[in-house]
């Protein structure tokens, strides 16, 4: 948390800096540019401060449960003791998380207006003409003024030191390079792009997001906030040309641009879907179900009932569906589950219409491969695995860790709720061949 904050600090101090994007010319639309970015980064914030409260929730959750336990549980009051303190101390430490996040916001919402007035202030009584006006302009991030001509020097010139920089492996001087780029408008944005481009063969691209030399030292929060333009955002994602890695990332990021009306956010991505190629459509899926905004649904509701070729997107589209729990989603998950001709996103929308009335904790049994030990066991869809070798099960992770205590040719009892029986089968070590989703 302490990281986040501090990058979130930094961040806003390069807003003071200067402004990202294009911007019209003059104080005012100046003044609401800035607002917007630095809401941005409240935005984020406030997802930080809500993190910390819920986690704080849970804790406090699994406390008072710790503290009602049963003698019967045949665990150890030592044992419950330790566990408590843990939480109590856990428990203190969201609480202290929530309180910076709280302060730290309030400073950054009036950090907003501070900025447009001081702006107003060293704008008034300057000629527009004047070396002044526009130095403070450039000052804010404001590039309107220049010719085309300028700005293709500016580029140029900021091409030259973003060479330097990576040859160096001089990662604040690649940073500062590209932030400057971008705040230079269309015409800058394909080279930014390459840019980007170069940087994320360092980091790792595709599958090996993150993974890559990191020569540069670039974090995750780092990549994340590279790119700021929104412009430049919803150029790359609606332009044909941009590289998928690019494009993708920018789809990505959509849930996280807090200065940007879900609405309009909700927008580019089911954009993207309606013409997704490939891996395009998951990035495009993902962002809609994270993306709060009623009109998600409708974009979500369109591609699975239109765009039949990619099975695996339909899938996940129907997830994202249920994630929502609309009327609107419900019905379109009942009309697949019932009438869909492929077989494997008929399955996904059944499961969805199980997991809707099933209860937890424990993993929801989505799938049961055939020939597999859950088949031969008696597993079956619709079961919720709440036990595995004596080990509650609580989600995917679990049974992982669970199988880990059975030595190879032995056998484990499993433990799942079909309705409101518990039933136990017994199975082999080794893969179990189950699909599932966490029951909360």
């Amino acid at each position: 948390m302490k990281n986040s904050i501090t990058t979130i600090v930094v961040a806003i101090i390069a807003c003071l800096a200067g402004a990202a994007g294009m911007y019209q010319f003059g104080a005012s639309k100046a003044g609401q540019q800035k607002t917007g970015e630095l809401e941005s980064a409240i935005g984020t914030l406030s997802q930080e401060r809500d993190a910390a409260r819920d986690e704080n929730t849970r804790l406090k959750a699994d406390l008072d449960r710790l503290k009602n336990k049963s003698g019967s549980e045949k665990i150890a009051a030592t044992e419950i003791a330790a566990e408590t303190d843990r939480l109590a101390r856990e428990k203190g430490e969201a609480n202290e998380r929530a309180d910076r996040a709280e302060a730290a916001l309030h400073k950054l919402k009036q950090a907003g207006a501070e900025t447009e007035l001081q702006l107003k202030a060293e704008l008034e009584g300057k000629d527009k003409k004047s070396a002044d006006y526009a130095a403070i302009l450039e000052k804010y991030g404001i590039f309107e003024h220049l010719t085309p001509e300028e700005i293709k020097a500016r580029i140029d010139e900021n091409d030259g030191l973003f060479k330097r920089a990576f040859e160096l492996k001089d990662k604040e001087g690649v940073i500062k390079a590209i932030a400057a780029l971008q705040k230079l408008g269309p015409l800058a944005y394909d080279k930014t792009i390459e840019m980007w481009m170069k940087v994320a063969e360092d980091y790792g691209t595709g599958m090996n997001w993150g993974k890559g030399k990191r020569e540069l030292g670039l974090s995750d929060p780092d990549m994340y906030t590279l790119i700021s333009n929104w412009d430049l955002i919803k150029y790359s994602i609606t332009n044909e040309s941009t590289p998928s890695t690019f494009r993708i990332s920018s789809i990505y990021g959509l849930p996280y641009r807090a200065s940007v009306p879900a609405e309009e956010r909700a927008k580019i991505a089911g954009e993207a879907l309606g013409a997704a190629k490939g891996y395009d459509a998951f990035a495009a899926i993902t962002a809609l179900n994270e993306i709060e905004d009623k009109s998600t649904v409708g974009y979500l509701v369109k591609y699975v009932e239109t765009y039949s070729e990619n099975t695996m997107a339909r899938e996940n589209a129907i997830s994202a569906l249920g994630a929502k729990n609309t009327p609107e989603a419900w019905a379109t998950i009942e009309k697949i589950a019932a009438n869909d001709p492929d077989e494997k996103v008929k399955a996904a929308a059944q499961a969805q219409l199980i997991k809707k009335t099933a209860k937890g904790p424990g993993v929801l049994i989505t799938n049961v491969f055939p020939n597999s030990q859950a088949a031969l066991a008696g597993v079956k869809v619709g079961d919720v695995l709440v036990s595995y070798n004596g080990k509650e099960i609580r989600s995917m992770g679990d049974i992982t860790e669970a199988k880990k205590t059975v030595a190879d040719g032995q056998t484990a009892e499993m433990i799942v709720k079909r309705g409101e029986e518990r039933v136990t089968l017994t199975i082999g070590s080794g893969t179990i061949g189950i699909n599932g989703t966490d029951l909360k």
